[in-house]
């Protein structure tokens, strides 16, 4: 009885105005639905970058991690991750001061790779300042400026929403840009 009462819910929740068709999100590394020519070419040509394999000629080192960012940011396609590892560094936070990346040492991604001709002594170690060294794997990068593209006034009309109503919490951009 259980079986035919939850066949019928189903059943009934299916044909009711509430069961609608819902759009299917593209898949990891496929363009969002609906974009125009341009945003299609910018998405394109952005995804060509990360393919492009540099060399010295190109502007590649004299440190570096890998010739393309596709090298490194590829499973499951394209702008995924990988298992390589990388290595992390910068000064712990402490009191009112934030965390330091060493953006002047060098911070805070260690380039393990140089060009043939630079000497291994002139690659890139983590500096004696750091306090904290973390070895991790390479993120994903799928979405990456999503959230920024929407517009602020978007975010905080949602304050107003009857269902999804809360209070819109601002933060500076960790790249230092204004909020």
């Amino acid at each position: 009885m259980l079986r035919r009462a939850t066949a019928t819910t189903l059943l009934g929740f299916l044909l009711s105005p509430y069961a609608k068709a819902q759009d299917f999100q593209p898949r990891m590394g496929e363009p969002l639905p609906n974009l125009s020519a341009t945003e299609l070419t910018r998405f394109e040509a952005g995804q060509q970058e990360y393919l492009d394999v540099l060399t010295e000629a190109d502007g590649l080192g004299p440190v570096f991690n890998d010739s393309s960012c596709a090298q490194c940011h590829t499973t499951p396609v394209v702008g995924g991750f990988s298992t390589r590892n990388v290595v992390r560094f910068g000064v712990a936070a402490s009191g009112s001061q934030p965390f330091d990346p060493l953006a002047s040492l060098g911070g805070s991604l260690l380039q393990d790779t140089g060009i043939a001709s630079l000497p291994t002594n002139l690659w890139e170690t983590v500096p004696p300042e750091a306090n904290v060294i973390a070895l991790r794997t390479t993120p994903h990068v799928f979405g990456a400026g999503l959230l920024e593209a929407i517009d602020d006034a978007d975010i905080a009309a949602g304050e107003n929403h009857p269902v999804v109503g809360g209070r819109v919490h601002w933060v500076n951009p960790l790249e230092g840009g204004p909020a």
